[in-house]
């Protein structure tokens, strides 16, 4: 995945690419191209704000050429949009809302359909002397809900502890946190005994305007 993030004076701009290889199918390849924006709305000099976000997605399958298939070698494509909006009302707390996909997209795989489903998402997270977050997250999709938590501790030195639990799955990781690179590396169990690992790297790209626009790759 590769994504950057460009804050604008009155809004801020961002885009990315995810890229999946897919084997032991008739599918290639997944790639999904987002381009989204967001805005504060309500800000005060305590720290609270009002900020809402909209991104446009796009999805495109590509089928291998050498499947015996009717449609070997070619490619779908689908577009959807997703909503988010996060409301801090006191500087330690955090609490988000959003909606996924909200035009649920089909992509007819011979004969069968793979489906982006409608989905939503809320959250709260806790801030405490700016070195432990505690967050917790529902989600609802498929008519299926899943609870989600989280912690991060930051030590004396630029670095993060992160753990989580996620949906049945314990995840783990560590972060370097530097005012201009971000370098996390996180694991968890996949539920049938295998374990899967992350790795993300974040760049701040000074601007004319002084303010920094991460980059991450991932």
């Amino acid at each position: 995945m590769i994504a950057a993030i460009y804050p604008a004076p009155w809004i801020t701009v961002g885009a990315g690419w995810y890229r999946r290889g897919l084997s032991g199918g008739d599918i290639e390849d997944e790639n999904v191209l987002i381009a989204g924006l967001a805005k504060k709305l309500l800000t005060n000099t305590g720290g609270s704000y009002l900020s809402v976000g909209a991104a446009l997605k796009m999805g495109r399958l590509a089928y291998e050429s050498s499947c015996d298939c009717p449609g070997g070698g070619s490619s779908e494509s689908n577009v959807t949009g997703d909503l988010g909006v996060i409301l801090r009302p006191l500087p330690v707390i955090s609490i988000g809302y959003s909606m996924l996909t909200l035009n649920e997209a089909d992509f007819e795989e011979y004969g069968s359909v793979r489906s982006w489903e409608r989905s939503s998402r809320w959250g709260i997270s806790y801030f405490w002397e700016g070195r432990v977050v505690v967050g917790f997250e529902q989600q609802r999709s498929a008519g299926r809900t899943t609870y989600h938590y989280g912690l991060a501790v930051r030590t004396s030195t630029p670095i993060e502890i992160l753990a989580g639990y996620d949906d049945g799955d314990v995840q783990g990781g560590i972060r370097w946190v530097d005012e201009i690179v971000r370098v996390s590396v996180a694991f968890g169990s996949t539920g049938d005994d295998g374990v899967h690992a992350r790795a993300s790297i974040e760049a701040s790209i000074p601007t004319g305007n002084k303010k920094h626009g991460p980059a991450a790759g991932q």
